[in-house]
């Protein structure tokens, strides 16, 4: 419940304060109507997607730019049982497709590895199954404390993510998860990738969902 309360609904351009002139929060009602889309009108929603995809591959061939697709951003929907036809697609326009994944069972049985990357999202109550990612090859995304002020650059953080980092008796290196979200480009394997805590409600965690490290 931690990611879902502090990390999903209200964050990006979804925070609560992000209401339009007309009072209606754009960005929230949008995220709704697409999840019922997906549960209840599941043929229309999967051929809106295809096609949408598609199209976005089109005109990034015709500029020669790869593309990367991430299905799951504020939800955690096992596509990969659930909309075949959308991998498929994928494999053959050679797109990377790229997941934040909780459970764990999905990256143990992830039927399309050699392009669907899943890195392990910790909580605050998976973190025993660390060891079984670790083994799979995904690396281990970790909410922290550090705060998102930004150096003079505007551009860099001020505050660095540490070189390693010990989580329930278990030590690794750690990545800057805030560098890119591309973590298929993550060259180093066994990491915890940091994530500083973002938007407002974070702050008032109490679940160990954010992890205290600075």
């Amino acid at each position: 419940m931690g990611c879902a309360e502090a990390c999903l609904m209200f964050t990006g351009m979804g925070q609560k304060f992000m209401i339009a002139t007309d009072g209606e929060h754009k960005v929230a009602i949008a995220r709704i109507i697409r999840t019922i889309l997906w549960f209840k009108y599941r043929d229309q929603f999967k051929a809106r997607l295809l096609k949408e995809i598609q199209n976005k591959a089109n005109n990034l061939q015709a500029k020669n730019i790869n593309m990367a697709f991430r299905p799951n951003v504020f939800s955690e929907v096992k596509f990969e049982k659930m909309f075949s036809e959308m991998f498929d697609l994928c494999k053959e326009l050679n797109i990377q497709v790229y997941d934040y994944v909780k459970d764990i069972k999905r990256i143990v049985e992830n039927p399309y590895k050699d392009f669907y990357n899943m890195t392990f999202s910790l909580s605050e109550n998976n973190a025993l199954f660390i060891p079984t990612a670790l083994k799979h090859g995904s690396n281990i995304a970790v909410v922290t404390d550090i705060p998102t002020n930004k150096a003079k650059d505007k551009k860099s953080y001020l505050y660095s993510v540490p070189n390693k980092l010990s989580i329930e008796g278990i030590e690794l290196d750690t990545i800057d998860g805030d560098s890119h979200d591309a973590r298929y480009l993550d060259g180093k394997k066994n990491c915890f990738v940091i994530l500083r805590g973002k938007g407002q409600t974070i702050k008032s965690d109490t679940t160990n969902f954010m992890r205290k490290v600075f």
